[in-house]
């Protein structure tokens, strides 16, 4: 069972902790602004947005055809826009060395036609 809608020993139906915070949080007027603001929507000039805005959208997004399933220096530039941190020898092997060729084929089997909100958990 879903652990938002139910946790372990539940009865069913009733939200679980997880699920209730999320409904408040989710339901709070300011989440509209705050997103607006993250993604950098109607801001007045000079403004900044937050850089982790840009994350999938940088240099025209991983899902392109030349890109996909493979890891690019765009990706971790963007893995950078949401304040993480790629050591540069493990940056290196994604390039360069087995790890990229490796990870490359996880990836092919991930579904890229469907949206991650309407996956099933495999």
């Amino acid at each position: 069972m879903n652990e938002l809608v139910a946790g372990p020993g539940s009865s069913g139906g009733e939200p679980s902790v997880v699920g209730q915070r999320l409904h408040v949080v989710l339901d709070a007027e300011r989440v509209v602004d705050d997103l607006r603001r993250y993604f950098g929507i109607g801001l007045p000039p000079g403004a900044g947005a937050f850089t982790g805005g840009r994350f999938e959208h940088l240099a025209g997004g991983g899902d392109r055809r030349q890109v996909a399933d493979r890891f690019t220096a765009e990706d971790l530039v963007a893995v950078q826009t949401l304040s993480v941190t790629v050591p540069a020898p493990v940056a290196l092997d994604l390039l360069e060395g087995p790890l990229g060729p490796q990870l490359s084929e996880l990836l092919r089997g991930i579904p890229s036609d469907i949206d991650l909100s309407d996956a099933d958990a495999c």
